[in-house]
């Protein structure tokens, strides 16, 4: 599922990325979305790439590298929702955090947050200071 966001829309923490994928993200499946930023972190575009059961998805590093390629991102946002409705990384969302952050790195496009939903909270990675 894509969703092309207004270009003016400004995505710099984690509660304005939570506020706008909520509404979109299901309550009873995982999905990982991904943020497409410009340098001024406007949203240039975001996908929904995976969509999993109520407390796991499968993810692929190199269908978030195309598509940060594909759509000429400058830094980008992970996100994913939690049906459980415990918006704490699991040690598996922390090592794929640092995995992802490596990989972006290398392509020069860093990661800026990778923020977890649920239907009442959220996380972020920076704002916790949880990046590796």
């Amino acid at each position: 599922m894509r969703i092309a966001g207004p270009q003016d829309m400004n995505l710099t923490n984690g509660k304005s990325v939570a506020d706008f994928l909520r509404p979109r993200m299901s309550v009873t499946q995982e999905e990982v979305w991904v943020l497409c930023l410009s340098s001024n972190c406007k949203l240039i575009h975001s996908e929904m790439l995976f969509r999993g059961t109520l407390s796991h998805t499968v993810i692929h590093p190199r269908e978030i590298l195309r598509t940060l390629v594909n759509h000429k991102t400058y830094t980008f946002v992970l996100v994913h929702n939690h049906p459980s409705e415990v918006a704490l990384p699991s040690e598996e969302d922390i090592l794929f955090t640092t995995k992802i952050k490596k990989l972006g790195k290398l392509l020069e496009i860093p990661l800026a947050d990778h923020v977890i939903v649920t239907t009442e909270s959220y996380f972020s990675f920076r704002e916790s200071r949880l990046f590796r």
